[in-house]
């Protein structure tokens, strides 16, 4: 749970204070005030780019107040009460136990050194990566009704998100693929494929081969505990889903065995290492992959549809569902409070399905963060939440 946090220069905000203890917390205002700004900064307490996936450059000021404001960077700072296992009192009696603390995070970018910094408790941090221990974060944003218009990635990323809430690691798989990726294809439109001097290519690609298949792998075990969970819907209002994993990888490596669907990964890109040079992109790996998205209308419970085919309405539908689902895994981690940001909801879903999302949300173990007018949420949050009107003043 997030029991304050601060903002300096992040968007239009020059500085803000909120404290935020409390189960729900609701910004309201105008359009432009920044209610979406407080819930991209709140992303940024996670590994990656935050719910909008913008570069660290595009957070700064558009128009700031000063010199000194605009060469400042931004940041974002927070007191977070998390659960840490305590490892010495398992040791004493052989069982586990969690211990409520107080942990402070911070993290910003600034201009000069391009590059984004973590800070945990005052110590400055070597990787993103270790915010995913102390924070476990979803979020909607009406964007993401394009998620089945647009290109595979950003379902892959809503897959690799998810993921990584619960390995960590995966994140740094990721990253340490993407730029292995680059590298390759760089060397090739460089120096061709057949120069003997990028023998060394087969090392590169044997790595990215090992890397790609443990990301595949992952990816494939997070689908499988999503559909187990899409399945019984926690809430009524909101369809089941399948969710299928498919892609070049998936089919032409046997993800069951790890050597063997390496040495197969490992193959493929060197088979298409002509091909690479000559339209100048990978052709191969796990970057191409995709995930399928299956709909059961409540209407017609034994018929399933593809949610591309389906209305923008129950296109919403489905990306809360899948958030649902999501949610449900993390419950099941009885160590932490996940985080849930919901922009806009009463603007996209209709009220009946609002109501029974609240109704829902108010009964388990999660902090929810919500922006909108006042009048969407005043009949139906509990007594115990934050409200604040957020204006132009900061």
């Amino acid at each position: 749970m997030i029991t304050e946090f601060t903002l300096n220069n992040f968007r239009n905000h020059h500085q803000r204070h909120f404290n935020t203890d409390a189960p729900i917390i609701l910004f309201t205002g105008d359009n432009g005030v920044g209610k979406t700004n407080c819930l991209e900064a709140l992303s940024y307490l996670t590994a990656g780019r935050g719910l909008r996936h913008a570069k660290a450059e595009e957070i700064l000021p558009q128009y700031p107040k000063n010199a000194e404001t605009a060469l400042m960077g931004w940041g974002v700072q927070a007191q977070i009460k998390c659960q840490k296992y305590q490892q010495k009192y398992q040791q004493k009696y052989h069982q586990g136990a969690y211990q409520t603390k107080l942990v402070k995070i911070a993290t910003g970018f600034a201009p000069h050194q391009h590059k984004r910094h973590v800070f945990i408790d005052g110590v400055k941090q070597s990787s993103q990566i270790v915010l995913d221990d102390y924070v476990k974060m979803l979020w909607y944003i009406p964007q993401m009704a394009r998620l089945f218009h647009d290109g595979r990635s950003g379902r892959l990323r809503l897959i690799d998100r998810v993921a990584t809430l619960f390995d960590a690691r995966h994140y740094g798989r990721l990253q340490a693929y993407d730029q292995q990726m680059r590298e390759r294809l760089l060397v090739l439109i460089k120096h061709g494929c057949d120069n003997k001097k990028n023998q060394w290519l087969d090392v590169l690609e044997n790595d990215m081969a090992r890397r790609g298949v443990s990301i595949a792998t992952t990816r494939s075990q997070m689908v499988m505990r999503l559909n187990q969970c899409a399945q019984t819907p926690p809430i009524k209002e909101f369809p089941k889903l399948n969710l299928t994993l498919q892609g070049e990888v998936e089919n032409k490596c046997d993800l069951q065995n790890a050597a063997r669907s390496e040495d197969d990964y490992a193959r493929f890109l060197h088979d298409y290492r002509a091909q690479d040079v000559q339209e100048q992109r990978t052709h191969f790996g796990i970057h191409r992959s995709d995930v399928l998205i299956g709909y059961f209308p409540l209407h017609v419970p034994n018929r399933v549809m593809q949610a591309q085919l389906c209305s923008t309405g129950e296109q919403k539908m489905i990306v809360m569902a899948l958030i649902l689902t999501q949610l449900q895994l993390l419950l099941q981690e009885e160590s932490t409070t996940p985080l849930l940001l919901l922009d806009d909801i009463a603007a996209h879903l209709d009220k009946q399905h609002v109501m029974a999302l609240l109704n829902f949300l108010r009964h388990v173990n999660v902090q929810l963060f919500l922006t909108g007018t006042k009048d969407d949420f005043l009949h139906d949050l509990s007594t115990e939440y934050l409200h604040y009107a957020l204006d132009y003043s900061a």
